[in-house]
């Protein structure tokens, strides 16, 4: 259930003059996982966690979804259920059929079931959010590769787009995308055509024209140690030696498991040789590793950065990782910063 209903259930019957109270589990949304809530209200609730078998009703934004919370609801109980099909990450890509006959078959145990097309309703009301997309920010290329950063904020699935490619981290629908501009998308979708979507208030995520390569680099000891890094220690992250840091798995874990996290910390200007980052933000995931302004990143375990979706996939895949080396250049030096994490 999403965050939204059991708010303004709670608020509805607390302006009723009932107690209410609600609890939710939603972190493992962020990997694909179900938001779980519970309400209950009542002249006194002590606990806002519903027994098995206990709820009055149940409403599912998803179908799967009201098969699998079923046997939350009491006998005779009604459950709404959006006609909407979506197959878990858990299983998607796998040869497994999607259920048939949800809606009869949940009928037939004794539920009441009503089925409702939410999508539907929604672009009557003239706010359809179902096919969700969030902008993070744009590319702006000189030639036909600029690229649109976009993410899917149900499952937070995030993908960089050209222009005329359909957005397959959304499932609900096809949208394509058909024009890319500087923080702003026109996008078509199947069902109701074309719109403009914005960056959100991310602070500077848009790249400008890609600036001329960064110049020759020559090898070069660490740069000398500054009072921003030194700061850096008790913050999950300490420098151990001159081009040497031990992160802590907690921190890395934290700042790394929204994809959302990692675009929105910096301003990144694609190079022929890399990605070079400016306005980045104090305690990102950049500065915490000792990444600064102007800095030009070629590669993170010697997979080279050519473009910010490979960036993308290679910072989430440090979450499995023990160590991991940045190769980057400041000022026209090279230098190999080494990761140890624990």
């Amino acid at each position: 259930m999403a965050t939204g209903i059991p708010n303004f259930a709670v608020r509805t019957a607390i302006r009723a003059g009932f107690d209410a109270k609600k609890t939710e589990v939603h972190g493992a949304a962020q990997r694909g996982g179900s938001v779980v809530s519970h309400v209950r209200y009542a002249p006194k609730v002590y606990s806002p966690l519903i027994p098995a078998g206990e709820a009055d009703i149940l409403v599912s934004l998803e179908k799967l979804e009201g098969l699998r919370w079923a046997h939350y609801v009491r006998a005779g109980g009604t459950i709404t259920l959006n006609t909407e099909e979506r197959v878990p990450a858990s299983i998607d890509g796998k040869p497994v059929e999607y259920p048939k006959e949800i809606a009869p078959f949940l009928a037939g145990k004794g539920f009441i079931v009503r089925s409702i097309d939410a999508q539907a309703i929604a672009i009557e009301l003239g706010n359809y959010r179902a096919a969700n997309i969030v902008l993070l920010g744009t590319i702006i290329n000189n030639d036909a590769s600029s690229v649109a950063i976009i993410k899917n904020p149900d499952d937070n699935k995030v993908n960089g787009y050209r222009s005329g490619e359909v957005v397959d981290i959304i499932r609900s629908e096809d949208v394509k995308v058909i024009e890319i501009m500087n923080c702003r998308v026109v996008i078509e979708r199947q069902r109701t055509g074309r719109e403009t979507i914005k960056c959100k208030d991310l602070g500077e995520i848009a790249s400008t024209s890609p600036a001329a390569p960064s110049g020759r680099r020559t090898p070069g000891r660490g740069p000398k140690s500054e009072s921003s890094e030194g700061s850096l220690d008790n913050e999950g992250i300490s420098k151990v030696g001159e081009n040497e840091y031990e992160v802590s798995r907690e921190l890395l874990e934290d700042v790394l498991s929204d994809p959302t996290n990692i675009i929105q910390q910096a301003r990144v200007i694609p190079q022929e040789d890399g990605l070079r980052f400016f306005g980045i933000r104090s305690n990102s995931i950049f500065w915490k590793i000792g990444i600064k302004n102007g800095d030009t990143l070629h590669k993170i375990n010697n997979v080279e950065l050519n473009d910010v979706e490979k960036a993308l996939s290679v910072f989430e895949e440090l979450r499995s990782q023990s160590n991991f080396t940045i190769d980057f250049t400041r000022a026209g030096k090279q230098y190999t910063y080494e990761y140890n994490v624990k």
